[in-house]
């Protein structure tokens, strides 16, 4: 026989769709205290109307249906401010003390993001980053600048070297590479990088420094900043494999004197062979390269024209790029402007095309779309495997015979080729061979 409930009048919670009252003789609610769930027929105490208990059966018993209902309002702000406590309420007016674990994790969490996201020190002093900090633990107080330029980055600086020390002095061998690079304002630096294998037989590459360099760059000066890097890592000659650097005159002479096993960068002597047999062609290409350039300072310099090249793209189905110019330290930058320039080729047309300025506007003729794609034809083919070759994540000295004759594979000259492609092909083979001809570096390359 099915029970038979009545409800409370002047409900309104949702919650009372599933209780309700024994009645008696008149139909009427016999006990306002005590609520039958219609589901599962218990007695659910339910004194001065308060739902607290049927919520809290509903949840537990019949979970499919509690979550029918919708969220539960939070007490007040008032309410909440009333049922707080005097410890409470004092606990969360008093400031983390500077020698307590909690205000050290927090200091910790600040240092690190300065260190990582190379964000100034003054970071720490802006008030919005202050009231960020307030909002995520209001009982933190953040140090000031000082705090962290002087004490907390030079601790973590000591504390990383430290474990890097520890590593290394577990290490048998290892390589290094450097780099001599100048800052925008044209600061001279050397970085020195250590790649080795570690316990967990897990490739590790770490900048050991990047040392100011204001002496003359001779071969002498390079030397003894590279002795000195190893010998204030405490580092053993004797466990360096190899070192590889650019082909620079100072930098390999530097080398020959320390007497150090050498390698040339791959990514490097490519990018060589690149711009030496492009230098070869400049007079077939020099005119092309010049508009593909003139055309990105066109949009460069005007925000209306990136705006219509973004319709263009999407009137054209076109993939919405912007435009690359190339960089001559940038590896692979200039087979990408070509690439990027002619992907967008009809686009930049029907912009030109719509443009309303009186000053002339570059254009690419059909000439120098046919040297375009001739440059493309025979760059593409060694760009796929530059950037693998030419990172710090993997091993890549073993690779370099197998890619070495992969790569004569895919400049080998195709009856398709126009004849600037064709050429291109020829020259930068013939330098990545005379790159790696020497007997000591193919002994090492096996």
């Amino acid at each position: 026989m099915a029970l038979v409930l009545v409800a409370k009048k002047g409900t309104t919670s949702p919650i009372w769709q599933f209780f309700g009252f024994r009645p008696d003789e008149s139909g009427q609610p016999r006990d306002l205290t005590e609520a039958v769930c219609k589901i599962c027929s218990c007695v659910i105490r339910a004194k001065d109307g308060q739902t607290t208990n049927l919520h809290d059966h509903l949840r537990v018993r019949h979970p499919a249906e509690y979550a029918t209902l919708p969220a539960r309002a939070g007490p007040s702000k008032k309410a909440s401010q009333g049922q707080q406590t005097i410890t409470g309420a004092f606990a969360k007016g008093t400031k983390y003390k500077t020698d307590s674990d909690r205000w050290r994790q927090l200091t910790d969490a600040v240092t690190r993001f300065l260190a990582k996201e190379m964000v100034s020190f003054n970071t720490v002093e802006k008030p919005s980053f202050k009231a960020m900090l307030h909002t995520f633990d209001k009982q933190y107080e953040l140090p000031g600048r000082k705090y962290f330029s002087k004490t907390a980055i030079p601790n973590l600086f000591n504390e990383v070297r430290s474990n890097i020390t520890k590593e290394l002095g577990d290490v048998e061998y290892l390589a290094l590479t450097t780099d001599m690079w100048s800052s925008c304002n044209m600061m001279p630096y050397m970085s020195v990088t250590v790649h080795y294998v570690n316990k967990e037989w897990t490739l590790q590459s770490k900048c050991l420094q990047t040392c100011f360099m204001p002496e003359s760059h001779t071969a002498d000066n390079l030397e003894d900043a590279l002795r000195e890097a190893i010998n204030d890592w405490k580092l053993q000659e004797k466990q360096i494999a190899c070192i590889t650097t650019d082909n620079g005159a100072n930098i390999v002479a530097a080398i020959r004197q320390l007497k150090w096993p050498w390698l040339s960068c791959f990514g490097h002597n490519l990018n060589l062979a690149i711009n030496n047999s492009l230098a070869q062609q400049r007079a077939s290409t020099d005119r092309a390269f010049g508009v593909c350039r003139a055309v990105n300072t066109a949009f460069s310099h005007s925000w209306l024209r990136r705006r219509e090249l973004q319709k263009a793209q999407v009137e054209m189905k076109l993939p919405e790029h912007s435009l690359i110019t190339d960089c001559a330290t940038r590896w692979g930058s200039k087979r990408q402007m070509v690439e990027r320039m002619l992907e967008q080729e009809q686009a930049i047309k029907r912009v030109f095309a719509q443009d309303k300025s009186r000053r002339p506007l570059p254009q690419l003729t059909w000439q120098d779309i046919s040297v375009l794609e001739s440059v493309n034809n025979a760059l593409k083919p060694v760009a796929d495997f530059t950037d693998i070759l030419s990172g710090e994540n993997c091993v890549t000295v073993s690779s370099l015979l197998p890619m070495l004759a992969h790569l004569e594979g895919v400049l080998e000259e195709s009856g398709n080729d126009s004849k600037l492609t064709a050429d291109l092909k020829r020259v930068i083979l013939e330098q990545m061979e005379g790159r790696y001809g020497d007997d000591t570096i193919q002994r090492m390359m096996r």
